[in-house]
């Protein structure tokens, strides 16, 4: 039986699916829930009726009659495509990359092999496609942020460019192109901080970073364009993430977390050597300050703010819990985590507990 594309981000009432217990991923993680197939569903309420009470605090109706239909029973919205067409592909499961939550708790994730970016909408029982593929828009989403007024900025590493939407989904401009020149070779992740407005933009095959102002103008650049081992300098830097005032960045190759402050002043490293090389493949950190990285081999890998290993958890795999190929991180306001599962297909979703 086919899974419906959408409920790659899921939650399950646990009562149910693990019979009245919480499922704890690790100490200090709890697995909030997995949807796999309908068949999971072991009462009336449906995986989105689940899902939409999971982010509606203020849901109250559980198994009432006449309940109004969830997200995925009902409202479709496709920004720049046909709806019918669309409809017929509701069932096909989504490999997303990058995810990112904004203000409204919508989840956004970026699906480059079909050139798409899909904002799930829970609360208001709503679905938007940004189809890349109209007006040749995108050729390989890939990294996504948003700013603070929910507006979605979308890394192409096909096209060297930064596509900006509106919070509607909505086209507004490109960054990164001048006159046909491309800011970027490689454009891999995106950060905004949603105070100043800033854009930071890790350009992984130049080996330096561009930052923008919040209209998409060029104010700056941080580390040595080529590559180097000293502060400042990278060795394909590709996650970044924002916390607390200062900027992290993933210098993969050489090993380390550079973080800076915002006006790209290096402040202090964060060696990850014990992780390996080529292991680490998303960044993100929680409201402690503590730095989950995801790896390739199905784990994520939590550091004190200091580096020094607290747990992991995870491991290669299909079930609650376990990743393959997952290529993207992103925590909330509430910590919650965020895993773009991609060789499952799907996006598990965790709750940091206080440690």
């Amino acid at each position: 039986m086919s899974r419906p594309a959408f409920i790659a981000v899921v939650f399950l009432c646990l009562t149910c699916a693990l019979g009245g217990q919480s499922s704890p991923a690790s100490d200090g993680i709890a697995l909030l829930g997995i949807f796999s197939s309908p068949s999971d569903v072991k009462d009336t309420r449906t995986h989105c009726q689940r899902l939409r009470d999971f982010f509606d605090s203020s849901a109250k109706a559980h198994n009432i009659v006449g309940e109004r239909p969830a997200v995925c029973d009902k409202v479709v919205n496709v920004v720049a495509g046909r709806g019918d067409a669309f409809l017929q592909e509701l069932s096909t499961n989504i490999r997303a990359a990058k995810i990112v939550v904004d203000s409204r708790r919508r989840i956004i994730v970026t699906e480059p092999a079909t050139r798409t970016v899909h904002i799930f909408d829970f609360l208001n029982r709503k679905y938007t496609k940004i189809d890349g593929a109209i007006d040749d828009r995108l050729h390989f989403p890939y990294g996504v942020a948003v700013n603070a007024n929910d507006n979605i900025h979308v890394t192409d590493l096909r096209r060297g460019t930064i596509a900006v939407f509106n919070s509607d989904g909505k086209f507004e401009r490109d960054i990164g192109d001048y006159k046909g020149e491309q800011a970027f070779e490689q454009p891999n992740s995106i950060a905004i901080d949603s105070d100043s407005g800033k854009i930071y933009v890790a350009d992984s095959k130049r080996h330096f970073l561009l930052v923008f102002d919040h209209e998409g103008k060029k104010i700056g650049s941080i580390g040595k364009r080529g590559g180097g081992t000293g502060p400042a300098q990278f060795n394909l830097p590709t996650d970044l993430a924002l916390h607390d005032g200062e900027l992290f960045v993933l210098d993969k190759k050489n090993q380390r977390i550079q973080v800076f402050d915002l006006n790209g002043k290096f402040k202090r490293e964060v060696k990850t050597e014990t992780l390996g090389t080529d292991a680490p493949r998303g960044m993100a950190i929680d409201s402690h300050g503590r730095i989950y990285v995801l790896l390739n081999a199905g784990m994520i890998q939590v550091l004190r703010p200091d580096g020094e290993p607290l747990f992991q958890f995870g491991h290669y795999g299909t079930g609650a819990a376990e990743f393959k190929d997952a290529a993207g991180i992103s925590i909330d306001l509430s910590d919650r985590l965020y895993v773009s599962d991609t060789g499952n297909q799907r996006v598990q979703i965790f709750q940091i507990t206080k440690r």
